[in-house]
C-alpha cells in the first residue's frame, strides 16, 4: 500500500514499507542480474494463449525482490508467473527490476505496460514481444517516479513525487510531472508542482493521476521534507497539450491525496488521511472526493468521509471507479489490534459506504482493478490462502462474496498491485 502514497522513505521503517508508504523504496536492489539478453536486447515476453487478449498485469513483492506475472482475466487464469523478475537481464546493458516496483495506471493500450521503479527512476516498457526499452527518468538522484500515463502519440506523462535537493541546479530534480519523448526517450518538458504544495518548502507530492476530460488529474500531498507534516490535500487539473497547470483545487480537513480514477466523465479521487494525525484522527482527514472535470474550470466536492465506515481506519491508496459513480475502496487495517482491511463501496452520488469484504489481514489487500465490461473487481490479498487475487462480481449492490480466488503467482511473491491492459 503507501501510505504517503503507498511507501514513504524509511523514517518510519519496516512497518511502513509494508503498508507501501507514499514515499519509495526502502531497498534498491537494481545491480544483480543474470541470464542471457534476448535476441533484440531485451528479456523475454510471455506467450498468450490463442484467443486471449484481454491480460492483467500482476507485480508481486517482499519490498526486496519483484516478480510480474500475466492474467487472462476473461477465464481467470494465468498465463505466465514470474516471467520477469529482479533476478532477470532487462537489458543488455539496461537496470533490472528493483524491490519497490508499481504499474502506470494506464496501460498503453496497445497491449503492453510501464513497470515503475521508485528507487531507482527507471521505466521499463513491456509486452508479450519482452521488454521493449528502459527510460531512466531521475537523472541519478533520487525523484521517486509515481505513476506514468500515455499521451496517446507514443509519449508519456510521469509524475514524480521528491524533489532532490543534491541534483544539479539546471536539472529536472523532481517533485513534478515531466514528459518522456516517445522516439529519444529523454525527458522534453518539466512541469514543476513545488510552488503548488499546501505547506512552505514542501513537496506538493504527485501521486498516481488519472485523464478525464483531455486534462490530467494530479493529487497533490504536500509533504514536509522531513516525513512529519502533511497539508491540505490538494489536486492539480494540468492541460496536456498546453502543458501547463490549469487550476489547483484545495481540498478543506482533507490530507494526503494520493490517487485519481476516473470512469467516463466521473472522477474519484482519494486522500488517505496522515498516520500521524494526533489521537489517531486520522480517519478525520480521510475522504474520497468528486471531481467534475470541466472545459474551463474543474469543482471538487466530498462524496464519503472515512469516518462514515464507523471504524477509526482511514481509505487506503487506491480506489476502483465504476461509470454510474460507484467505486470502491480499501480501509487500512490495525497491526496492532489485529483488525483486518476491509474493501467499501461508495457512491459519488453520497450515501454511506457499504462493507463489501474483510480482508485476511491488516495491509493485506494493496490494490483494485475494475473490469467495467464485466463488472468484475480484481483485489489483492496478500495474506489470503486460496490466492492472492480475489474477483468480486460487482454487478448487483452491496456484501458479496468473491467469485473465484486466484494465486497469481504460485511459488513465488504474493501480489501487490494489478492493472489490466
Amino acid at each position: 500500500m503507501t501510505d504517503l502514497n503507498r511507501r514513504k522513505l524509511s523514517a518510519t521503517g519496516l512497518l511502513w514499507c509494508l503498508i507501501w508508504l507514499l514515499l519509495a523504496g526502502c531497498v534498491d536492489d537494481t545491480t544483480d542480474t543474470d541470464g542471457p539478453c534476448g535476441a533484440d536486447g531485451g528479456a523475454a515476453g510471455w506467450t498468450t494463449p490463442e484467443g486471449v487478449d484481454e491480460l492483467l498485469a500482476v507485480v508481486g513483492t517482499d519490498f526486496q525482490t519483484t516478480e510480474v506475472s500475466i492474467i487472462d482475466r476473461a477465464n481467470m487464469k494465468v498465463v505466465s508467473a514470474a516471467f520477469l523478475h529482479s533476478g532477470t537481464r532487462v537489458t543488455c546493458s539496461g537496470t533490472a527490476l528493483g524491490g519497490d516496483v508499481v504499474l502506470g495506471r494506464r496501460p498503453a493500450g496497445d497491449g503492453s505496460f510501464w513497470l515503475i521503479d521508485r528507487a531507482s527512476g527507471v521505466l521499463t516498457h513491456v509486452s508479450d514481444e519482452g521488454v521493449l526499452g528502459q527510460v531512466k527518468t531521475a537523472g541519478g538522484w533520487l525523484a521517486n517516479p509515481q505513476d506514468a500515463i500515455g499521451d496517446g502519440k507514443g509519449g508519456l506523462w510521469v509524475s514524480r513525487a521528491q524533489r532532490d535537493v543534491k541534483a544539479p541546479a539546471d536539472a529536472p530534480r523532481g517533485d513534478d510531472l515531466v514528459h518522456v519523448n516517445a522516439s529519444s526517450g529523454e525527458i522534453d518538458h518539466r512541469i514543476g508542482l513545488s510552488e503548488h504544495a499546501s505547506l512552505a518548502d514542501a513537496h506538493a507530492w504527485p501521486g498516481r493521476m488519472t485523464m478525464a476530460g483531455g486534462k490530467l488529474v494530479v493529487p497533490l500531498a504536500s509533504v514536509a521534507p522531513a516525513v512529519g507534516q502533511l497539508g491540505q490535500g490538494r489536486v492539480a487539473i494540468v492541460a496536456p497539450v498546453a502543458r501547463q497547470v490549469n487550476q489547483v483545487l484545495t481540498v478543506a480537513a482533507a490530507k494526503n491525496c494520493t490517487a485519481a480514477r476516473s470512469a467516463g466523465k466521473r472522477v474519484a479521487v482519494v486522500c488517505s488521511g496522515f498516520y500521524k494525525e494526533p489521537d489517531g484522527k486520522r480517519y478525520t482527514f480521510s475522504k474520497i472526493l468528486d471531481l467534475a472535470v470541466g472545459a474551463t474550470a474543474t469543482t471538487a466536492s466530498v462524496a464519503a468521509h472515512a469516518s462514515d465506515t464507523g471504524t477509526t481506519r482511514g481509505f487506503g491508496f487506491d480506489l476502483a471507479l465504476d461509470g454510474d459513480g460507484r467505486g470502491w475502496v480499501i480501509t487500512d487495517g490495525d497491526l496492532t489490534a489485529g483488525v483486518p482491511d476491509a474493501l467499501w463501496q461508495f457512491d459519488l452520488k453520497g450515501g454511506k459506504p457499504i462493507k463489501i469484504a474483510d480482508a485476511s489481514g491488516p495491509f493485506a489487500m494493496t490494490s483494485l482493478w475494475l473490469d467495467v465490461d464485466r463488472r468484475r473487481l480484481w483485489v489483492t490479498d496478500r495474506g489470503a490462502k486460496d490466492g492472492d487475487l480475489l474477483i468480486f462480481d460487482m454487478a448487483g449492490h452491496g456484501v458479496a462474496e468473491p467469485i473465484a480466488t486466484l494465486d497469481s503467482n504460485p511459488n513465488g511473491l504474493r501480489a501487490a498491485e494489478l492493472v489490466g491492459f
